[in-house]
């Protein structure tokens, strides 16, 4: 599939499936995604050791899998917590772009407040500016409670952010769950869209791409009308392994046509 530029859009898998193992395990969690067809991967900033960065650029060109993205996240409205936060941000970005990574992403706080978010914004701001500098896209990762109260406060981080310095990496799941419609929202907010998180979900529990409550199949219809060439799967928990997750919601987009045969 091609998106909105004519480039082709390349599926990746978030690891956070895999929870606290991750560090210990990434190189079986890389060949295993690899052999499943996944070109891409995304991985929270916790599960590096940020002193080894030559180790993780020979471990992803190994499995041939691009750094989609690096994951974080902070609270950035109280001045004394944000000086720490904003430090081990800039050094995670400097390791993030030093690995190959193509995006920063970055979750808010549920605690946050329209009135904190102006705030915030100028954090977010700057961090984007530091991704620039870096050769990074800083991309805000979204869950539900940003849209409550008829979304005010998503609206405040939309108001106050630069636009072409934090982009937007849509979790179809939360916004499901936050009464919206996802591909109402890709549609509506195309030109700020880094890229997309797929995820499903069935009620209160997350679950394998075509398993659940998210109605996937219109929002991989409007994929092609994005500037976006990157998608990550992404499942936060699992009732089985991970591993029969991530397959399961590989064989999904195969069965779409977004994902190549796996290579075992």
């Amino acid at each position: 599939m091609l998106n909105q530029n004519g480039q082709t859009i390349r599926v990746g898998a978030q690891v956070i499936t895999w929870d606290g193992h991750v560090r210990e395990q990434m190189p079986r969690i890389l060949a295993f995604l690899h052999d499943e067809g996944y070109e891409g991967v995304e991985i929270g900033m916790r599960h590096f050791d940020l002193g080894r960065p030559n180790e993780y650029r020979e471990l992803l060109a190994r499995h041939e899998l691009q750094l989609v993205a690096a994951h974080s996240g902070g609270t950035f409205w109280n001045k004394e917590q944000a000086d720490a936060e904003m430090a081990n941000i800039e050094q995670a970005i400097r390791f993030a772009a030093s690995i190959g990574s193509r995006y920063f992403a970055l979750s808010g706080n549920k605690q946050e407040t329209v009135e904190t978010m102006q705030v915030t914004a100028g954090a977010y701001n700057r961090i984007g500016g530091l991704c620039r500098e870096a050769g990074l896209q800083l991309a805000y990762h979204n869950h539900n409670w940003e849209f409550a109260r008829e979304g005010a406060l998503f609206q405040s981080l939309l108001d106050h952010t630069d636009p072409d310095l934090v982009r937007l990496v849509p979790d179809i799941a939360w916004l499901h769950r936050a009464g919206l419609d996802p591909a109402q929202f890709l549609e509506r907010h195309n030109q700020r869209i880094a890229y997309v998180h797929l995820k499903d979900t069935h009620a209160d529990r997350f679950c394998e791409l075509g398993q659940g409550s998210v109605n996937v199949d219109s929002v991989l219809a409007r994929l092609s009308a994005l500037e976006a060439d990157w998608c990550v799967v992404e499942q936060d928990t699992t009732d089985t392994t991970p591993e029969r997750s991530l397959a399961v919601s590989a064989e999904y987009l195969r069965n779409k046509g977004l994902l190549s045969c796996p290579k075992y």
